[in-house]
């Protein structure tokens, strides 16, 4: 069973009509994170419009919360569009490894798609917990990593070094590099 509410409400200020917008954000944003809802399930979104001289309406401002449960301040998002990546604001809004419909979670990011690799993630794509998906697989044909053990600095890995280890592809993210590939340090997936 599902409550709907569908409001129409007049304000003579905008600052009147944008405060009851803020509180309609708030309520569906925890609703959102408390995963309120039904599978698939879309929980809210809203929008404050001006009435002009002739009776169309203009948006001034909108949000929906997506199917990642994350809160966008754009205009709903097509079930089948892949969104933009947007910056959680704390463990409570991050992106799940499923989204509503029990689908990988997939963005966009610098032109490139990603697929989320962790179960709470804040982090940006290329970081850590994203797979880019625009990048090719490269088939073996990268180096194997090997541990630093010579103890040279000219033996350590530089950003941008590719390798393979433990049979994913990965690129250094930092200078001076001797973490682990998948250790969560120094190295993206790619």
């Amino acid at each position: 069973m599902a409550y709907l509410v569908l409001t129409h409400a007049t304000f003579d200020t905008l600052p009147n009509a944008q405060h009851i917008y803020d509180q309609a954000k708030s309520v569906a944003t925890n609703a959102s994170v408390a995963r309120i809802g039904s599978a698939g399930e879309r929980t809210s979104y809203c929008g404050v419009y001006d009435e002009q001289a002739d009776g169309t309406l203009q948006l001034l401002s909108q949000w929906h919360i997506d199917r990642f449960g994350i809160l966008r301040e754009t205009a709903p998002i097509a079930d089948d569009v892949v969104p933009e990546w947007v910056q959680p604001a704390g463990a409570q809004d991050a992106y799940p490894l499923t989204d509503v419909f029990g689908l990988p979670t997939k963005v966009l990011y610098l032109g490139n798609e990603w697929v989320n690799d962790s179960d709470v993630n804040t982090q940006i794509p290329g970081v850590f917990g994203w797979i880019n998906q625009s990048v090719p697989v490269s088939g073996g044909t990268l180096p194997a990593w090997t541990a630093w053990t010579s103890g040279l600095n000219e033996d350590l890995y530089q950003a941008g070094d590719q390798v393979t280890h433990n049979g994913s592809d990965w690129e250094a993210t930092l200078g001076n590099n001797y973490w682990t590939p998948g250790s969560g340090t120094g190295w993206v997936a790619i």
